[in-house]
């Protein structure tokens, strides 16, 4: 099987599946813009009754493919769920197949591919707004209708493809499965001085601009992929590499420089990063042990003497102080004073201490995502639900300056906290890459 489809199938469960509670909670904020084009695909079943696939561009930019592989007792389908299919659709019913086709609205660019299995005809045929007369989209003297489809918004896929060179030899399907992995988010960072960064699905770094995101590299420039990022003082990102060495953005040179490279065979992998409202730069060696960038090298935190301790979350509060998740998940942090770490939570580990990830915003207000996937505030003594009721699920989390959060949630969309609603908004425009 192709493994851009088998990608194409996973992510697209993963980014459509919504958590229950996270889709209820997104519709009560958000009201979605009108599609330019909509495009219906219809097919009868066994029981006569019509059947309907909607695909607008307003929600998949790009369009949607849904091709067999083959069959073993049925097709097996891409794609085939209730984002696309309504309810009555049936994967095992043969006549559940396409057979006519409206566009509404605005479809100029607008292409539909149907294809039939060659045990059956072998037969393809490329519809548009211009040659779809009355909506008759087989081809004439067939008795066999279309079991897969390929709908494209050709003015989409150009201008994804101008952005990333790197699709720009793929087919359709295989653009479209890499937009569908692009447009997850695996990190969000929020700098002192009020800018926002994050990692897309490919490990690209995108800046919000307040409106959407814009990836740091210039259009047609190639994208590198990192899997840490964490934002300076001066809002310039810092990101971990996959060969774990440390680069920063350089706006002179429009590129990601390695400022450790005399030092990378001595002190300088690392496996995550971290950065403080006063500058200071911590990051977690490939040993799992805490170091702080000392200008021109890494230094580890403990004493020469001292035991290692080791660590798997990081993030640094406004005093330059790191607070650490270990690897039994309790939290700790960092004391000059005894040069050691303190774990200021044990009073309170048996009720809810125990964490996943953290976040120090630059007003000193320290977040933490729970063993259960729910955003905490650490009010100085207790940790506090973020939500009063129904309580989100997240994986990543990050604070801004004035001690609100933003994270990347089970969907691997971001969200950010409203407090005037209150409740949690996405942060998540569809045509991200313009």
């Amino acid at each position: 099987m192709n493994n851009l489809m088998t990608i194409h199938k996973t992510m697209t469960n993963r980014a459509k599946n919504l958590i229950p509670i996270l889709a209820a909670c997104a519709l009560a904020y958000t009201t979605p813009a009108l599609a330019s084009c909509t495009v219906e695909l219809h097919g009868k079943g066994s029981d006569g009754n019509w059947r309907t696939i909607s695909i607008k561009d307003r929600d998949d930019p790009l369009g949607m493919s849904d091709v067999f592989d083959g069959y073993v007792g049925f097709w097996t389908k891409f794609g085939r769920d209730a984002r696309f299919y309504s309810q009555d659709w049936s994967g095992s019913d043969w006549n559940d197949e396409i057979e006519k086709i409206d566009f509404f609205g605005h479809c100029t660019t607008a292409q539909v591919t149907l294809y039939e299995h060659k045990d059956y005809g072998g037969w393809q045929k490329v519809i548009t707004p211009q040659n779809n007369i009355n909506g008759n989209s087989l081809p004439t003297g067939i008795s066999e209708k279309a079991s897969s489809v390929e709908v494209v918004f050709r003015d989409n896929i150009d201008s994804y493809k101008q952005r990333f060179p790197s699709v720009r030899g793929l087919s359709y399907r295989d653009v479209q499965a890499n937009y569908v992995v692009r447009e997850q988010s695996l990190q969000v960072a929020l700098g002192a001085n009020g800018t926002t960064f994050a990692l897309d699905g490919m490990g690209s770094v995108r800046q919000w601009d307040g409106s959407k995101w814009r990836y740091v590299e210039q259009k047609g420039a190639q994208h590198w992929r990192f899997k840490g990022l964490a934002i300076h003082p001066n809002g310039l990102p810092w990101v971990v590499a996959q060969n774990n060495i440390v680069y920063r953005w350089d706006t002179a040179q429009s590129t990601w420089v390695n400022f450790d490279y005399e030092h990378k065979t001595i002190s300088g992998a690392i496996k995550d990063i971290a950065i403080g409202a006063d500058g200071s730069v911590f990051g977690i060696a490939m040993d799992d042990t805490v170091m702080r960038w000392e200008g021109t090298w890494w230094k580890n935190l403990e004493p020469v003497n001292a035991v290692k301790w080791k660590f798997k979350k990081l993030t640094v509060d406004k005093h330059g102080r790191p607070w650490v998740v270990a690897q039994d998940n309790l939290v700790y942090r960092w004391d000059p004073a005894q040069s050691t770490w303190v774990n200021f939570d044990y009073g309170h580990t048996t009720i809810n201490g125990a964490s996943k990830d953290l976040a120090a915003g630059a007003d000193g207000t320290i977040f933490a995502i729970s063993m259960s996937d729910n955003v905490r505030r650490w009010d100085g003594t207790y940790w506090q639900w973020v939500e009063n009721g129904v309580h989100w699920e997240f994986k990543h989390i990050s604070a801004d300056a004035h001690g609100r959060p933003t994270g990347v949630g089970k969907n691997d969309m971001i969200y950010r906290w409203d407090v005037n609603a209150p409740g949690w908004l996405p942060l998540e425009p569809k045509d991200f890459w313009k």
